[in-house]
């Protein structure tokens, strides 16, 4: 639940969870920084400044969101977790939680077992409750980034 500006409570049976969508934002982030990196070198052989600049700052801007996720893993302890970080940050985040091979797949293997009942239906609602609060979250976070976007005229 987002209850002050800039933090989310991730409740203690997400914070797994969460923390693997950390990883997981760390993992691509650094892939792009790598693919970044070899479009530099190829700007800076071509003689490209003007390419080379613009690689430049997408690979420092990069690397600062990545210092910035990286950032959140330490905080992720057992138990309930308060966490005050860049909005940008936490909705990214929030959305690898729920698609890049966490809530998402999850649900969508539970979804492939039919008939649905008992136990399989309880797991399927658990699993709904965490993609649910990660998605309520998540527009939280990117509508509050949007916003200071805006305020700063970008």
């Amino acid at each position: 639940m987002a209850t002050a500006r800039n933090t989310l409570t991730v409740p203690a049976e997400y914070v797994e969870d969460f923390r693997q969508a950390i990883v997981e934002e760390i993992a691509f982030e650094t892939k792009a920084i790598a693919e970044t990196r070899r479009d530099l070198d190829e700007h800076r052989e071509r003689k490209d400044e003007l390419a080379a600049e613009v690689s430049s700052a997408d690979m420092e801007s990069a690397m600062g969101y990545l210092e910035r996720v990286a950032a959140l893993l330490p905080a992720t302890a057992d138990g309930a977790v308060e966490l005050d970080a860049d909005p940008v940050v936490l909705s990214h985040t929030l959305a690898t939680m729920m698609a890049r091979g966490i809530i998402g797949p999850r649900l969508t293997g539970l979804l492939e077992v039919v008939p649905l009942e008992g136990e399989s239906v309880a797991k399927v609602l658990a699993e709904w409750d965490r993609l649910y609060w990660a998605l309520e979250e998540g527009e939280f976070f990117h509508e509050l980034a949007m916003a200071e976007l805006a305020e700063r005229g970008a």
